[in-house]
Formats: C-alpha cells, structure tokens, sequence
C-alpha cells in the first residue's frame, strides 16, 4: 500500500474551501474553519512555526490539510497516510 506523504503536496491559501468541500461534508469544512478552530490551530501552531522556520499560516493549513484526507480515506488506524513532519508536531 502506498503511503501519502503530506510534504509532497501543494500548499493552496486556507480560504480556498472548494478543494476541501469535495472531501468533506459542509459541517465538517465549516467547523475547520470556524473562527475558533483557527485561533487554536493558530496558537498551537506558533511554536512549531519558530521551530521550523515558517509560518504560523503554513502550519495551521498543513494539518487542516492533513485531518481532511484522513477523514477522506477513512483512516482510522493510520495505515493509509502518515502526517508530514509540521502536522506530525501538531499531534504530539
């Protein structure tokens, strides 16, 4: 099985919802980007975006990226896709 790999994908702006509501239901796009889920991915984000020398936007974009494919392929168990570096340090 082939594993997908985040950091190969494109980065696109967070305001573009399009690309994640052809993988989500509209409740599930719009509680990822409700105002209050960005603030807490902003502020986890913060540190990690220091660490790795980015941006708090690249972070937060990345792991929403990252929670929508799971979600997608249904992987519940980790089997089909591994978080990149930036969303794997959101999760610890």
């Amino acid at each position: 099985m082939t594993v997908i790999k985040l950091e190969n994908l494109q980065t696109v702006s967070p305001t573009i919802h399009k690309s994640f509501e052809t993988l989500l239901p509209k409740p599930a796009v719009e509680l990822l980007f409700k105002e209050e889920t960005t603030k807490k991915l902003h502020d986890a984000a913060a540190q990690i975006a220091i660490e790795n020398k980015t941006t708090v936007e690249i972070v937060s974009e990345e792991f929403r990226r990252f929670l929508a494919l799971k979600v997608f392929l249904c992987d519940v168990d980790g089997k089909k896709m591994e978080p990149s570096p930036l969303s794997k340090s959101m999760i610890a």
